[in-house]
Parts: structure tokens; C-alpha cells; sequence
């Protein structure tokens, strides 16, 4: 199980979630030379992070392949394989995403949410841990991963917010994806399909039987199977075009 006080750079974007209105604008600005944004400063340098974030753009950030079909059209806003696609990069790419993946599953109210992650994470302040907890949970009410993608949908009963987390099954290619960056971050060719790690059925909070079959039907050869071990066949060119996401658009 992961140590959650290892994980840096909980508070980013500005205090804001994702929106796809932002994403919008985004594609308009790189499209338009003379494009004005009509958002504040703030909300500018949140959806210029966010981009890094989801896996339109690299650190620097210059477009990835990715954010090249995105502004090409190649895929929107209106696909669930976009939104699929944010949501693995960005429980890999934020901690609050990633413990919130790894914890909540089912109805929890948002205050029992709020006091387990301090209790996980103490090293950091209340007021931190509430901050990347809203920009969580604001990505989750303004975009199809929480409703659509049923990673979570908010309700109040009694005055109290509640989150249910229910979670689908995810294209192929993309829950090949996401083991894909799972070996990448975890720089080995091999793993235990029983460790405690962000699998995909982890980050879409399914069955793991379930997702596994869903990858074996992909025929991609990308990755094999052998008893309880995962071992990835990708390599070279053909493993980039993974990371970068160009294989989930082709």
C-alpha cells in the first residue's frame, strides 16, 4: 500500500476543477492567434495546468500527441473515451485523485472523506487537505467523470453532502492504457496482479476479473499473463505511442 504522505503537489490549478468549457477555450486560444481569454488570471493558469494534468500537455507545456488529436477533433469533450482517458492520467497525475481511487467506493459522506484523508495523510494541513479535496470534488460535479463515468455523483440528505462511487467498465484500450502507465511509473517489466498498486479496476472501480478479460480481448499484445503476473511485451517505439496516448486514437 502506498504511503500517501510521500505524494507531493496535493494544492494545484489554482483551487479550481476541471472544465470542459475551459478545455474549449483552451483549443480555441492554440487555434486563434488573437484569441482573448474571457476567464480571470487565475482561471487561466488552473486550466494551463490542467491540461499538464490530464495529459494534454507535457511539463513544458507544448502539446502531447494526445493534445494534438484533441485540437484536431480527433477527439472532444463529447467522447466518454476522453473523459476515460482524463480520468486514468489524473489519478495518476494528482494525489487527491489517486488516494480518493484507492479509498472511497460505495456512499460516504464528504465529511467522513474529509476525515479519513487527514487521518492519512497528517503531515499536511487541514486547510491543504480540504482545498485538493474540493478541487476533486468540483472536477467530479463539473465533468462526465463523476456522473457519467460514475466515479461520483453528489447528493445532500439531511443538510450533509454524500458521494456515491460506483464505477464502469472502461474501453479496452484504455484499461490497457492504464496498466501501460502503471508500469511506467512503477519502471519494472514485471508485476504481482495481486500488489497494491492503481490497477484499472482500482481507478474505475470495477471487478478486477472483469478488467482483465476486457485486456485479453484486446488482442494488442501490449502486455501478457502467466498465473498471477502481469509482464509488459511493449517496448521502443511501440511503448511511447502507449504513454503518449496515441494507440487509444488510432
Amino acid at each position: 500500500m502506498y504511503d500517501w504522505n510521500s505524494f507531493k503537489n496535493w494544492a494545484r490549478h489554482e483551487h479550481f476543477g476541471l472544465r470542459p468549457e475551459w478545455l474549449e477555450m483552451y483549443k480555441q486560444s492554440l487555434s486563434n492567434n488573437n484569441y482573448v481569454w474571457t476567464i480571470g488570471n487565475r482561471q487561466v493558469q488552473s486550466i494551463l495546468e490542467w491540461v499538464k494534468t490530464i495529459g494534454l500537455a507535457t511539463r513544458d507545456g507544448t502539446l502531447s500527441n494526445l493534445g494534438k488529436w484533441f485540437i484536431k477533433g480527433e477527439i472532444s469533450i463529447e467522447s466518454e473515451l476522453f473523459w476515460e482517458i482524463v480520468w486514468v492520467n489524473v489519478v495518476f497525475s494528482l494525489p487527491t485523485a489517486r488516494w480518493y481511487a484507492h479509498n472511497v467506493d460505495g456512499r460516504m459522506s464528504w465529511k467522513d472523506i474529509n476525515t479519513l484523508i487527514m487521518a492519512m495523510v497528517p503531515r499536511l494541513s487541514a486547510r491543504t487537505l480540504e482545498n485538493a479535496l474540493y478541487v476533486l470534488k468540483d472536477t467530479l460535479i463539473r465533468t462526465p467523470i463523476g456522473y457519467d463515468l460514475k466515479q461520483g455523483a453528489f447528493h445532500k440528505k439531511d443538510g450533509e453532502m454524500f458521494v456515491v462511487r460506483n464505477g464502469i467498465i472502461p474501453s479496452p484500450k484504455v484499461a490497457l492504457y492504464a496498466i501501460i502507465k502503471l508500469f511506467a511509473e512503477e519502471r519494472r517489466d514485471e508485476m504481482g496482479l495481486d500488489e497494491e498498486l492503481t490497477w484499472p479496476w482500482v481507478i474505475f472501480n470495477v471487478p478486477k476479473d472483469e478488467i482483465l478479460r476486457l485486456i485479453v480481448s484486446t488482442q494488442e499484445g501490449a502486455v501478457s499473463f502467466q498465473s498471477n503476473i502481469v509482464r509488459l511485451m511493449a517496448k521502443g517505439e511501440a511503448l511511447g505511442k502507449w504513454l503518449d496516448g496515441s494507440m487509444l486514437i488510432t
